[in-house]
């Protein structure tokens, strides 16, 4: 299961919109960008979580597409930069037309569309999420029942404004909306509550308690809703962990087990379970077997299995999955056969991941204590090709040995990446002489877990 959630600036928008009958089968997107000249802005599926193409300005700032066989939904679109971005609903037989200024954030775009309420809602959802944020934009440190009250009367004016549309839009478009407006708030108070240290309202937890477990419906069909079960996991994840670390993900399975009565929602979070905890766990085996207890649906079975069985070849003793030809900071062709006669442990990171660049100071003191024994420190970089440069600078910057820093050969979506089950990162592995796995998932260099692993090793 996996859901992708893509953060775009946006704007309030302003639309005037008529509605019209079928007459085509496309969208028809204009878009006339000032300050814009020959710029490229992505066009993404918010439903999907994906890019699906590029959108030209001539220079002009102007473009003109027909978006045809595109699946009818929530599209928004920007530069990737910290411009603003738009949304509009995409489906047949409606014209939307985009003016705006390329390089601000504060002017609002103007928008004119044909057959669109949906767009039109769209921009006014946005419109009163951001007066929220504007008059509440401190609201992780109100008190709880202040928070209470302000989320109850946030979810009044969404669920206003979507009456305002219901009989103008389709059904379930409607039914996902309202589901969007109540989990986005549940979620928001989920978060709270997870740092709160106080005691909780009464009021609150009566909130926290319209929460809905087994809504397939939603399930299927609001990524905020998936976003809040997703959540669900990683809380209980966290509550668990504060009293023990081992048998976390299995007292997880059993909260699932317990509060999700739908068959499918069910397996698919103990499925999520596995993917988030299953590489990490000692306890692989008896954590599979547990899943396999609860799990009734038999595609997550089959999916959860083939993972189950591919991440034990991650088991230590067993052959490491290779890489081949990785372009070193230097220009030098390394391939993981080279590297053999040692142990070596691998520090994998990008120079976009934060919690990465943590580590440097960490990792370089181990390296220094470690110069000349028979095990190498070795950098190897999920940055994508197009950002080698911007890698090397700050290999340079941070004072890292070069000569053992890697770039892979297609960032995150690398095989190397694929067969190590590496979903986040940093990451470090530990291999011995011989190219065989002795941690795949060692302590990071800032714990003190990781000397004590050294130290045990005949260096």
């Amino acid at each position: 299961m996996k859901k992708i959630n893509i953060i775009l600036v946006t704007a309030i928008l302003f639309i005037a919109c008529k509605q019209q009958e079928p007459k085509t089968d496309y969208t028809l997107l204009s878009i006339k960008a000032k300050n814009a000249k020959n710029a490229v802005i992505q066009l993404f599926s918010m439903d999907k979580g994906v890019k699906v193409m590029d959108i030209h300005l001539d220079e002009n700032g102007f473009s003109q597409d027909t978006l045809r066989g595109f699946e009818e939904g929530e599209y928004g679109f920007g530069d990737g930069r910290k411009t603003q971005s738009i949304f509009i609903y995409v489906k047949n037989n409606s014209e939307v037309e985009i003016a705006y200024d390329y390089t601000s954030l504060l002017e609002p775009p103007t928008i004119r569309c044909t057959n669109s309420a949906e767009t039109m809602l769209l921009s006014e959802q946005k419109s009163l999420d951001i007066n929220f944020r504007a008059s509440h934009s401190d609201f992780w440190n109100y008190d709880p029942l202040k928070l209470t009250k302000t989320f109850i009367q946030r979810d009044k004016d969404g669920l206003a404004l979507l009456e305002k549309y219901k009989d103008q839009l389709e059904p379930d478009y409607y039914k996902t909306k309202v589901g969007d407006t109540k989990y986005k708030t549940l979620m928001n108070m989920g978060n709270y509550a997870s740092i709160y240290k106080g005691e909780l309202p009464e009021a609150f937890i009566k909130k926290q308690q319209e929460a809905n477990f087994n809504d397939e419906f939603l399930f299927n069909n609001s990524g905020i809703y998936s976003a809040f079960t997703n959540n669900y996991i990683a809380h209980a994840s966290n509550k668990f962990a504060k009293t023990d670390k081992r048998t976390m993900p299995l007292k997880v399975m059993d909260k699932i087990n317990n509060d999700v009565t739908n068959d499918y929602i069910k397996s698919a979070l103990l499925s999520a379970t596995m993917d988030m905890h299953l590489v990490k766990t000692d306890g692989k085996r008896e954590l599979y077997n547990r899943f396999l207890q609860y799990c009734t649906n038999d595609e997550f079975k089959e999916t959860t299995t083939t993972f189950f069985n591919e991440v034990m070849k991650l088991e230590p003793g067993s052959p490491s999955p290779k890489f081949v030809n990785y372009e070193s900071a230097t220009g030098e062709k390394v391939s993981l056969d080279d590297l053999k006669g040692k142990y070596v442990f691998f520090d994998c990171w990008a120079t976009w991941c934060a919690p990465c660049i943590k580590e440097i100071p960490f990792i370089k003191k181990i390296e220094k204590e470690y110069h000349g024994k028979n095990i190498a420190f070795v950098g190897l970089s999920f940055d994508a090709q197009k950002d080698k440069d911007k890698w090397k600078a700050m290999v340079k910057e941070k004072g890292l040995d070069a000569e053992h820093q890697l770039l892979a050969d297609n960032a995150l979506k690398s095989q190397f990446t694929k067969e190590y089950k590496i979903f986040t990162i940093p990451r470090f592995i530990l291999l011995d002489p011989e190219g065989n796995i002795v941690d795949n998932d060692a302590p990071k260099p800032s714990q003190p877990e990781l000397r004590t692993l050294l130290e045990s090793l005949d260096l």
